[in-house]
Formats: structure tokens, C-alpha cells, sequence
């Protein structure tokens, strides 16, 4: 059984990582386009690891927005890009420091 998950504070701030096939790389662009098509509570960035080029990517994701919205977003994102990660899916929460 999982810890129970507290309130995130305040200008929480998601950062996720994971790799991917170079060759499924317009495809995994796509479903995320998808998932974040519309929605206007979370702004949402894709970055690409740039000092390790090859057959296996690495991006990022970097969320940034209303809490509820970005957990939201999050959860849609990770379901349709399962079918193109290898390996784990990172998530770190970061929030300002007081």
C-alpha cells in the first residue's frame, strides 16, 4: 500500500523523464499533442536530451500550471505514451523554496 500523496504546495512544478526509439518519435509527439490538445490550465514543455544522440531518446516534460490540472495532464500523458517508453518513467516535483 501506497504513502498517501500530501497537498502540493503552491507553484508546483512537474519534471518528467524517460527514453524512447528514435524511430517512434513522431509518433509518441503526437499522443502527447493529443492529450494536451485544448487545454488551457497547464503549459506544458518537450524538451530532448542534446549530448547523447543515438537510437535512444531522451525527453523531458516539464509541467507547469494549476495543480489539479497538471497532475491531471500528467496521468493522460503517461497512459498514451506508455506504448513508447523503455524502461521508467520519471517524475519529480519541484516547488520554490520558502
Amino acid at each position: 500500500m501506497s504513502a498517501p500523496v500530501s497537498e502540493p504546495p503552491d507553484g508546483l512544478e512537474l519534471y518528467v523523464y524517460y527514453k524512447l526509439p528514435a524511430a517512434q518519435a513522431i509518433a509518441a509527439r503526437q499522443a502527447l499533442q493529443q492529450c494536451s490538445e485544448g487545454q488551457s490550465e497547464v503549459q506544458l514543455q518537450l524538451r530532448q536530451r542534446m549530448d547523447r544522440p543515438g537510437e535512444l531518446l531522451t525527453w523531458m516534460e516539464i509541467y507547469r500550471g494549476s495543480t489539479a490540472a497538471m497532475l491531471r495532464l500528467e496521468s493522460q500523458v503517461a497512459a498514451a505514451l506508455r506504448p513508447f517508453i523503455q524502461g521508467e518513467r520519471h517524475v519529480e516535483r519541484f516547488g520554490p523554496l520558502s
